[in-house]
């Protein structure tokens, strides 16, 4: 049987990755929408962004990851 430890391991970094990317989102879509005068929407486009980027490049982390380990 395989070690659960590989799984827990994705997860967190897929966690990290959608957590990273929603915060930076956040702040890069904020002052974009400070200059459009409009916080809110540039916020919520940002998180939007920045939540799958985060996700995006995680994944690629994680095939690094994984392909190292076997």
């Amino acid at each position: 049987m395989e070690s659960p430890t590989k799984y827990v391991l994705i997860a967190g970094l897929y966690l990290l990755g959608v957590i990273g990317g929603l915060v930076f989102g956040c702040h890069v879509g904020e002052a974009i929408g400070r200059h459009w005068e409009r916080p809110i929407p540039g916020l919520l486009a940002g998180a939007g962004i920045g939540g799958t980027l985060g996700c995006l490049a995680m994944y690629a982390v994680v095939r690094w990851v994984l392909m190292g380990m076997e």
